[in-house]
């Protein structure tokens, strides 16, 4: 059994700029204590300088830790050298230096492990746009999830147009609930450039596994772009007749959202389907580079409306079940090893909670004779933040 140490917010720097969590990861080999792992969560700002990866990685040892989940990926950037995407304006005077190779080099030698932590569909934070002009969201501005409150608008608008990218950005900015600009998973060229980016680090790093996280949709508003929106209509089209397509291609020009409407049930599940395609190809490319790599990936919990303890994202969260998460947790473990997201995020801040979800049951739980694994983040003002839960695939 896998201990996984994890700040889910990374928003807090703790001794050495490490970000500390306990999660859970469920190994091939089953639960024994010689393949317990301690580890810990790296944000990317730890990895600004090779002093502060060498403290890094000797604060690890010392702690006794002895896997690092390092975040390499953060904004659809590359803490690391010659990647598909810019490196951070943290590197800039510092061209000949490589985090993850440093990271890889100092851990190994030291008897740990490196998965490299990847923030998959979230590529732009809500505060500052990318310098880098050839950043993605300018790139290709056409591939970031649209909501639905701007279609028609954004419809009228050059998707190479300043003005477009302008108007989704301030959108986003204006959301207290999203936390910035997300790359579509419905979007072929979309899901395509993601699976490359994991591709590239499997192929040229020496990392023992890949770690996901933000492999969602923002909220249930999101995602009704061009072409997702394109691809709908196509999934539907074949099964209606020529009458019904009529009716509704009529009003397509003016209701850019009526197929969505018309078959709202289908759009749920085309939607999850094809986040759990992207996620699956993710594993697919991975395991065809390094079939013994650990994939694992940060999920959070159901939700519960009966005592409306849980913030609008746990919804967006769910495993196994085809909702807002796109179902994918049988595709990333292959369908034999999985922990289930059942942890409550406050019951570490609230009375009597941390043994309330231990009482819920998710359907995908009762079926699968797995127990769920829940960690606290620790900061260095000794405060216990948020659970969640880790689900991983070794095999």
């Amino acid at each position: 059994m896998l201990t996984i140490d994890r700040d889910r917010i990374g928003r807090r720097r703790v001794a050495a700029a490490v970000v500390l969590v306990i999660a859970a990861l469920l190994t091939a080999s089953g639960v024994r204590a010689a393949s317990e792992v301690r580890a810990l969560w790296v944000v990317r700002t730890t990895l600004a300088s090779p002093a502060a990866v060498e403290t890094m990685v000797k604060t690890a040892q010392t702690a006794g830790f002895n896997t690092l989940l390092i975040q390499v990926r953060g904004r659809a950037d590359a803490y690391y050298s010659g990647g598909l995407e810019p490196r951070p304006p943290a590197l800039a005077t510092q061209p000949g230096f490589d985090p993850l190779a440093a990271a890889i080099s100092r851990a190994h030698e030291g008897g740990l492990q490196v998965h490299a932590w990847v923030n998959v569909n979230l590529v732009a934070g809500v505060g500052e746009m990318p310098s880098a002009r050839d950043h993605i969201i300018y790139r290709h501005p056409e591939w970031l999830m649209v909501p639905r409150a701007l279609v028609n608008d954004l419809n009228k608008i050059d998707s190479r147009s300043p003005e477009y990218l302008g108007r989704l950005a301030r959108y986003v900015r204006g959301r207290s609930d999203v936390e910035g600009l997300y790359l579509s998973p419905i979007t072929s060229g979309a899901a395509d450039y993601t699976i490359d980016v994991v591709r590239d680090i499997i192929q040229r790093y020496a990392v023992d596994g890949i770690h996901l996280d933000y492999a969602r949709y923002p909220t249930d508003d999101f995602d009704y772009g061009r072409e997702a929106l394109a691809a709908f209509r196509q999934d539907v089209i074949g099964d209606l007749s020529p009458a019904d397509r009529q009716k509704y291609d009529t009003r397509l020009s003016g209701e850019p959202t009526i197929y969505t409407m018309a078959f709202p049930e289908r759009w749920r599940n085309f939607r999850s389907g094809r986040l759990t395609s992207l996620i699956a190809k993710v594993r697919d490319a991975v395991k065809a580079v390094r079939p013994g790599a650990t994939i694992s990936a940060a999920v959070m919990p159901e939700r519960h409306l009966s005592d409306g303890v849980y913030d609008r994202r746990d919804d967006i969260h769910r495993a196994g079940r085809g909702r807002a998460d796109g179902g994918w947790t049988p595709s990333l473990v292959g369908g034999d090893r999985r922990v289930p997201p059942l942890v409550e995020p406050d019951c570490g801040q609230r009375p009597g909670r941390a043994s309330s979800w231990r009482r819920r049951r998710h359907p995908f739980f009762v079926r699968q004779p797995h127990r769920a694994y829940a960690g606290t983040r620790i900061s260095s003002r000794g405060r216990a933040g948020r659970f969640h839960a880790v689900i991983s695939s070794h095999g």
